[in-house]
């Protein structure tokens, strides 16, 4: 399963996670209806 995949990686090393804001989700832009000040910024 992919979880089992990240997990290794993430343990080691390989790969980094790390949070990002809900306000900076880039894929906003292609997955909900933005306004038009966040379509702007994401653009």
């Amino acid at each position: 399963m992919w979880l089992y995949y990240i997990q290794e990686n993430t343990l080691t090393g390989r790969i980094d996670l790390f949070y990002i804001l809900t306000n900076d989700q880039i894929a906003d832009i292609f997955t909900n209806a933005l306004g038009r000040k966040k379509f702007v910024k994401l653009k």
